[in-house]
């Protein structure tokens, strides 16, 4: 009788010492590398999916850098891991852009049709979402400028974030500039968003 009581006590323990044992230890997420790391962006993204990155790339600001030796990429030297963390501020601004700019393609309005009448009033309240992330995406885009500017006081020392260095490249020959592509997206709406105010108003009147 005793062993019947005995082996379910037994399988307890054991199960207990090996989730002890297995399973990794939980913490909470606190280095601005390790919020970086969450970032993904799939093909057919939705807008859930932007808004979740842009909370995470903002939460990355406001995080300490890790250790020097828990950074992302091996750093050789001192000014090699100022040159790092610069990048890699500047690419989570440029990620920022990018989510917002995808964010306000979403709410745009990108063409016209007779069709649309009807819905001139939610459609100029869409605009106006996707005006506020364009807005946002330019005041990021000049903080990503800025943070570019400031890796290159240390451009001997490159840096193995292949992807960084190569955005910096491309902002440095203007072949990436996303200010330019943001103005003329606002440019474009407000045309729009006259457009369908006017119809707004002839529907009411």
């Amino acid at each position: 009788m005793k062993h019947v009581f005995i082996l379910p006590l037994l399988i307890f323990v054991l199960c207990a010492i090996d989730k002890q044992i297995f399973e990794p230890a939980r913490r909470f997420l606190r280095y601005k590398e390790e919020f970086y790391r969450l970032y993904y962006l799939p093909s057919y993204y939705s807008n859930d999916d932007l808004l979740r990155n842009i909370g995470h790339l903002q939460t990355a600001l406001r995080a300490d850098f890790a250790p020097p030796l828990n950074a992302i990429v091996v750093c050789e030297n001192e000014n090699q891991y100022k040159r790092y963390r610069r990048l890699l501020v500047m690419h989570i601004y440029y990620l920022l852009t990018q989510n917002h700019v995808y964010l306000a393609a979403r709410f745009d309005k990108h063409e016209i049709r007779f069709y649309n009448t009807p819905y001139a009033e939610d459609i100029v309240k869409s605009l106006a979402y996707a005006r506020y992330n364009y807005e946002c995406a330019l005041n990021y885009w000049n903080e990503a400028v800025y943070w570019k500017n400031e890796a290159d006081a240390f451009r001997r020392e490159r840096v193995d974030l292949e992807f960084t260095e190569d955005i910096a490249w491309r902002m440095e020959n203007g072949e990436l500039d996303y200010r330019a592509v943001i103005e003329k997206k606002l440019e474009e709406l407000e045309n729009k968003k006259q457009y369908f105010s006017g119809l707004g108003k002839q529907r009411t009147e």
